[in-house]
Order: C-alpha cells, then structure tokens, then sequence
C-alpha cells in the first residue's frame, strides 16, 4: 500500500491530506499565520505529523511565501521548503512546480517562479487527467481560481498571480475574506451611494495620465457635473449613475 500526504502551506492555514492507495483517507486543517514568523508553522507541522501518522512520500505546495514576513516571494519560497523538509524528515519532501514536476526543498529557490502559489495548478492538473475537457473553479477563503481543461491538460492563459488576474482566471473574491469592492462598484452608505473603495470622497478621482478609452467608460450622472467622467466619486445628492451599455 502506497502511503503520500500532501501539505499546502497557506498565509494563514497549514492544510494536508493523507492518501492510501490513491484514496483520501483524512485531512486536517491547523492555523498557522505566517504574518507572526514562522514557529506557528512548525508547530503545526508537528501536530499535523501526529495526527495523520507517517508516509511514504510528501509533497508539498504552498501560497504562503506571500506573507509579510517575508522580503520577497523567492525567499518566501526557499524558506517553506527547507521548513517543511526539516519538520517531514523521515521521507522523501517534493515541492511541486508546475510544468516543472516535483522538485527536491533545495531546488525550489532557483525555481521560485513556478513554486509560487502553484496549487491551483496541482489541483486543476488532477481534473485534467480525470476529465478531457472541463472548467475547474475552486473557492478559498479570498480568492477563486477558474481554470479550462482542455483535451485533458490545463489550458491556463496565465500562471503567475498577475497574469492570472489579467486574463480573468484568478478573481479576488473568497469564502471568506472578500473584498466589498470586488464584488460591488457601489454601495448604499448613509443614505447614499458610494464607491465602496472611498470611506469619505470628497473629490473626484484624478484622470491626468488615464487614456482617453478608459475614462470614456466611466458612468456619467444626471448633474450639473456630468461633464466630467469623474463626477460620480463625488459625494454628492444629485448624483444618480447610469453606467453605459
């Protein structure tokens, strides 16, 4: 019987699962946020160890190099790797990489790239080898990934988190943890609308160095100031946004 635990280390949540034979046999979540250091961590790798026993192998993703405690995702990257081989020795430790496969802890510096946040591509891969051609959407707690399968492979425009929010496959809206202006351009504050993103607008919003197009697309109001594209971040009774079509 083939034993493997899968670990993903979150900003927030250390998560693993145990597999035997290719079946999840138990999962376990432990709080662990990283914006403290990282002893919260392992810690929870010690009592996850005890919890979901020993393995054979462990592999290993991760989203928490984007926590502040560290200074940049490369050194996020190196230090969740050698972590968590440190805290699962007894086993052999694989850090999952994308395209790239599974690499060893100490490899995962020099490819810090495809490391990076990449579990939504182990989970989306899965899909693909299961089903040809599917869409793959998995809710966190703050953000969703929406992934193509395509003829049984990731079909992905993007990989990194910010080519992924460009081509619309990475939305920063969660279970949990959702922002008010992802999900809304407005919202009803003391008796009137207001741009969720402005606690107390007392002016419009620059539009110096903004094209042309994009200013265009902002709604106009039935004010005074319609003139201006602006005009609707002002606090304002008389304005009543009509956005166009």
């Amino acid at each position: 019987m083939s034993i493997v635990i899968g670990w993903d280390i979150g900003g927030v949540h250390l998560k693993a699962a145990r597999a035997e034979s290719g079946r999840i046999v138990k999962a376990i979540q432990l709080a662990a946020p990283l914006r403290s250091g990282v002893e919260r961590l392992a810690e929870a790798f010690t009592l996850a160890k005890a919890e979901l026993g020993t393995a054979q192998r462990h592999v290993v993703t991760m989203t928490g190099e984007l926590a502040d405690t560290f200074s940049s995702r490369v050194e996020g990257v190196e230090c969740l790797a050698l972590l968590a081989a440190r805290k699962l020795d007894g086993a052999p430790v694989s850090i999952y990489a994308g395209p790239a496969g599974y690499i060893r802890p100490e490899e995962a510096s020099a490819h810090a790239g495809l490391v990076a946040s990449a579990n939504w591509h182990a989970c989306a891969s899965f899909v693909a080898a299961r089903r040809r051609d599917a869409i793959f959407i998995d809710m966190g707690s703050t953000t969703t990934d929406v992934v193509a399968i395509t003829d049984g492979a990731v079909a992905a425009r993007g990989y990194t988190d910010v080519q992924r929010l460009a081509a619309g496959e990475l939305v920063y809206t969660g279970l949990v943890r959702s922002f008010i202006m992802a999900c809304a351009d407005r919202a009803p504050f003391k008796g009137s609308w207001t741009p969720p993103a402005w606690s107390a607008p007392t002016r419009p919003m620059p539009t110096i160095g903004l094209g042309r197009r994009w200013r265009s697309g902002l709604p106009k109001c039935r004010c005074a100031a319609s003139s201006k594209p602006s005009c609707w971040l002002i606090r304002s009774t008389c304005c009543r946004p009509t956005r166009r079509s």
